[in-house]
């Protein structure tokens, strides 16, 4: 049998475009926040009620049913370790976490995160995806449904992704937008407007195109 070696795709020249923390509306940072580490600006690194709560759910319905990583440590893991839950690499990850906190401002590490993250269709970062999502350079300009989508899409970027499922993409923006109301950082009649968006009419156009391959290569990406 002869083998041939084809290269589907080079990860290491994604598009990026670069945003500070100032460039965002206060409505993304509360919908991330809301959805990711509510107490986002409240705890060093790491949330030891966070991780008490993780702790239940995994006893109550199976280890990895409930995460426990805060912003600063999914940062920590994107950037330094393997995402393996192993016990070994969870206490350096919050260790690192730490450090992190104590180096940088809580400002400098979101921006850092969300510079760093996957969208899907191509998107690294959030300046990328607003862009090829929604057509705005400008990220202040996201509307209240736009930012609750684009901080629902970094779990699973694929089966989110407006562009082929805008019925999922509805669903988890429900989902932050409850979280959000949660939190009270929005009202629930603020939420319930935001619901009423078709999403196929938030999209500027046609779906870039992307490898086939892109759902190997974000686990490929994952795994460092």
């Amino acid at each position: 049998m002869i083998w041939i070696k084809k290269e589907v795709a080079d990860i290491g020249s994604e598009k990026r475009t670069r945003i500070e923390y100032d460039d965002l509306p206060q409505s993304f940072v509360d919908a991330v926040t809301a959805t990711e580490d509510s107490r986002f600006f409240k705890h060093h690194g790491i949330d030891v009620r966070r991780i008490g709560g993780a702790v239940l759910a995994n006893i109550k319905n199976g280890y990895g049913s409930e995460g426990a990583s805060t912003i600063t440590q999914q940062l920590v893991e994107k950037s330094f370790l393997s995402p393996e839950k192993q016990l070994k690499l969870k206490v350096q990850e919050a260790w690192l976490s730490l450090k992190l906190e104590r180096k940088y401002s809580k400002e400098q590490i979101l921006e850092m995160y969300l510079n760093k993250i996957y969208y899907g269709s191509g998107a690294w970062g959030v300046g990328e995806a607003a862009k090829i999502y929604f057509g705005k350079s400008d990220l202040k300009k996201l509307t209240l449904p736009e930012a609750a989508i684009l901080a629902g899409l970094p779990q699973r970027p694929s089966a989110y992704d407006p562009y082929q499922h805008p019925d999922l993409t509805k669903g988890r923006m429900k989902t932050v937008l409850t979280l959000m109301v949660r939190h009270n950082k929005i009202t629930q009649k603020q939420a319930d407007e935001a619901l009423k968006v078709d999403i196929k009419s938030l999209l500027k156009g046609k779906r870039p195109e992307t490898t086939k391959y892109e759902a190997f290569l974000q686990e490929v990406q994952k795994r460092g």
